[in-house]
């Protein structure tokens, strides 16, 4: 949980312990621990996880879940606890979940993080000055 303003959203409450009704070895891997984002240059962000616990088995791979709305995503698996996500479009929100799949199954998908992409400033502008003569000059 955490809370959100005008000013944008504040840290996570820390994690606590999910509790199952079977026992943990014989179940998916609960959600990571909610994903940090950070800039890593122009439409990319670096997006790390941690893992809760791994449902009695260990954890195979981590699913990364790069969504704009619930129909237009991506998934990218990887046995990391990080992944950079480039080619972002600026100005469009991008949310960002995670879940973990041991040997009992695919974990849900933990809360999400989003990020709006910035467009890069412009650069350094070329000035190119042309003399000219004007009405005063050519009277003379």
């Amino acid at each position: 949980v955490r809370g959100c303003n005008s000013a944008g959203a504040g840290p996570w409450v820390d994690a606590v312990p999910l509790h199952t009704d079977y026992p943990a070895s014989t179940a998916p891997p609960p959600p990571p621990i909610p994903p940090a984002l950070a800039p890593a240059g122009t439409g990319s962000v670096h997006v790390t996880w941690k893992p809760w616990k791994d449902g009695g088995a260990q954890v195979l791979n981590y699913t990364l879940r790069a969504c704009v709305s619930r129909d237009d995503y991506v998934e990218q698996t990887t046995n990391e606890l990080h992944a950079v996500v480039s080619q972002l479009r600026p100005n469009t929100r991008y949310c960002f979940a995670v879940r973990a799949v041991n040997s009992r199954g695919r974990g849900d998908y933990g809360p999400e993080d989003c990020v709006v992409p910035r467009p890069e400033p412009p650069g350094r502008p070329t000035l190119r000055l042309n003399a000219m003569s004007t009405a005063a000059d050519s009277l003379a």
